[in-house]
């Protein structure tokens, strides 16, 4: 009988995933604590590569871009059917 009431305690002090947990205080002195080392702002003035994408297919030729395109997909192609034949 003991070893189940030990059991049963055990499992009352278990964590609780479900029950909300208050960290505001930690989570704003964290904020503050990045805010003092200026990171987002040094992140926000980084260039994004997204744009860094779009920029590079505005500065190549259409012809270069359809060349290339149609040209790795000739070769996943090949390679698809290389696959499949192999296996």
């Amino acid at each position: 009988m003991t070893r189940f009431q030990k059991r049963a305690n055990l499992m009352e002090e278990a964590f609780n995933p479900f029950k909300p947990v208050d960290n505001s205080e930690v989570l704003k002195s964290n904020l503050n604590e990045i805010d003092s080392r200026s990171i987002r702002s040094t992140f926000k003035a980084t260039q994004d590569p997204i744009q860094y994408v779009f920029d590079s297919f505005d500065n190549t030729s259409l012809k270069t871009l359809a060349k290339d395109f149609v040209k790795e997909g000739f070769d996943d192609m090949v390679s698809f059917i290389t696959r499949i034949i192999n296996n």
